[in-house]
């Protein structure tokens, strides 16, 4: 079986998914993680079963590994370096959850959770959010995990095994949860362990679109939120992406100016070499959004949402962007862009430098030479 490392999430459309019964939470804006209930805290990462610790394509050890198991574990299966007096306030549970800032402080979540070397300080601004509590069995599935840039493998038998060895029998839960079943385990958890670090996400049952969702989501977004997130009640955790679990994020739209272009790379899904990667634009802010008017423009980049036919340039620049892939090449002629053109765009909210987060090409506004389209 090729898998994740842990239950990710689709896209909600309205179109395609019912949201009328899911259970409704709010999508938090931080660094995904497992906790393993503390069973490999202290162990030397390499002795870990599902450690991300080889590179399959060579069969050597990968050249930077965190030499120590803390027993929070990333979405790749990279040991997260907390303080002790942080993970001595979890709960000796199996855990699925979000180390988490509070609203728009992605960047300084990553910041902190990231570092070889904790900061107890910054460690102090985290907290661990749980919304799920699958049991070991589903988690430690047989399988090839992808990992980033490549594939790993995990045995059921060897992590439960090495799980069974470090901590009592009583904890081997194999027996799958329904995520009903999940919250009252979280619930428990959290009338006994719930702390300053140790929290719970709210969740609700979605029976009115509009009270229930619509409402809720533009909420959480107009205060600096993500989204929503909803889930099945009866659905059963399992390591791979599925329609069960669903994000709700709204995109904005706004326009912004092309400055410049960028060398096209060979993509996982055709060959963009020798071809325009993307546009350089220039984005004064937006506003009907929460970022509004910006007090300085910002320059990024739009790749996503491109065509292949939009991507061709002149015959005559093939030869010379395919030599510079991934470069800014302002000196092509794409077939359908010029510099000075207006686009319109949609995304996902801003980073803490202002740039539009997932920017997605829709459609030109406004030629530079010719007026609106």
């Amino acid at each position: 079986m090729r898998r994740e490392f842990l239950l990710l999430a689709d896209t909600y459309k309205a179109d395609k998914h019912e949201a009328i019964g899911m259970i409704a939470s709010e999508k938090l804006d931080g660094n995904r993680v497992f906790w393993d209930g503390g069973v490999s805290r202290g162990d030397d990462t390499v002795n870990v079963p599902w450690a991300s610790v080889t590179n399959p394509k060579t069969g050597e050890p990968k050249t930077k590994v965190k030499p120590k198991a803390t027993g929070l574990w990333s979405r790749y299966g990279n040991p997260i370096q907390a303080p002790d007096w942080f993970l001595d306030k979890l709960p000796p549970e199996p855990l699925d959850g979000e180390l988490y800032a509070g609203r728009g402080n992605f960047q300084l979540t990553q910041t902190i959770v990231r570092r070889d070397d904790p900061n107890a300080g910054d460690w102090e601004k985290i907290r661990f959010v749980a919304f799920g509590a699958p049991t070991v069995g589903t988690v430690f599935q047989s399988g090839l995990i992808k990992n980033a840039n490549f594939l790993r493998e995990i045995d059921a038998d060897e992590c439960l095994d090495y799980i069974w060895r470090k901590s009592s029998a009583d904890r081997i839960i194999d027996e799958p949860r329904t995520y009903s079943e999940e919250l009252d385990v979280l619930s428990d958890l959290h009338s006994y362990y719930g702390s300053d670090v140790f929290t719970i996400v709210d969740t609700w049952v979605v029976r009115d679109m509009e009270d229930d969702l619509m409402t809720p989501l533009r909420t959480v977004t107009a205060e600096d939120g993500e989204g929503l997130m909803l889930r099945d009640a009866d659905s059963v955790w399992f390591p791979k992406r599925r329609p069960f679990l669903l994000k709700v994020k709204p995109r904005h739209d706004a326009e912004a100016t092309i400055v410049g272009f960028y060398a096209g790379r060979k993509g996982k899904t055709g060959q963009f070499l020798g071809k325009l990667g993307g546009l350089v634009c220039v984005w004064h802010g937006d506003p009907t959004a929460p970022c509004g008017l910006l007090k300085a423009p910002v320059e990024f980049e739009i790749g996503t949402g491109l065509t292949h036919e939009d991507r061709e340039v002149h015959a005559d620049d093939v030869e010379s962007l395919a030599a510079v892939p991934g470069e800014r090449v302002d000196s092509c002629v794409p077939l359908k862009f010029a510099i000075g053109d207006r686009v319109t765009f949609s995304y996902m909210g801003v980073t803490n430098d202002l740039c539009p987060r997932e920017p997605a090409f829709l459609r030109v506004r406004e030629r530079a030479s010719w007026g609106d389209v």
